[in-house]
């Protein structure tokens, strides 16, 4: 096999938590964090209220993000929409990765604060964190460049998803493609043999 891409580090996704504890927050350097555009419900992270005051000072409409301390760590604050649609949840999480890619934070964390009951909001949720998820391994990719000097890489070493998320569905749809010994993609070969 031949791999399109140059080797990369290993980035470890694991699930944390349904909310960011404290000792997780210490362990990371970076949370990026997901919100309603009401008020949300801060007080259940640990060090919350310096957040809920920044939050109030901040413009609250859907697709707006800040950037805010929460202890010794960084946070990347995104706003959403409580109807937001696939796409408006992947253009929030790509501005909150390309600030984090920024910042280049070894060990990241990202929750959300999204409430609701139902199927609806788990859905919501899930689907928010997942995009998240997937800008930051999206952002931690090093592109093709046909500069001289290209930017340098940055890669996570460590990303903990706090909620309900398919973080093994993410991180699989997101693996470099490889192609097999006669050139065309080894998966499709697979494809047309099974169909």
């Amino acid at each position: 096999m031949i791999d399109l891409f140059p080797p990369r580090p290993r980035i470890t996704v694991s699930r944390g938590p349904a909310r960011p504890t404290a000792a997780l927050i210490d362990a990371l350097e970076a949370l990026l964090l997901i919100v309603p555009a009401s008020d949300a419900a801060f007080d259940r992270l640990p060090g919350g209220a310096a957040l809920a005051r920044e939050h109030a000072r901040r413009p609250r409409s859907a697709g707006t993000t800040y950037t805010a301390t929460l202890g010794d760590v960084r946070a990347f604050v995104g706003v959403l929409a409580a109807d937001a649609s696939p796409f408006q949840r992947l253009v929030l999480a790509g501005k909150l990765a390309k600030e984090l890619a920024a910042f280049a934070p070894a060990s990241i964390g990202i929750a959300t604060l999204l409430d609701g009951a139902g199927r609806a909001a788990a859905d919501h949720r899930s689907g928010a964190l997942e995009a998240a998820l997937a800008a930051v391994l999206a952002a931690a990719e090093a592109s093709p460049a046909v500069r001289s000097r290209p930017a340098p890489a940055w890669t996570p070493r460590r990303i903990a998803v706090c909620g309900e998320a398919d973080v093994d569905r993410v991180a699989a749809e997101l693996r470099p493609m490889a192609l097999d010994d006669i050139g065309s993609p080894a998966g499709s070969r697979h494809c047309r043999r099974t169909y």
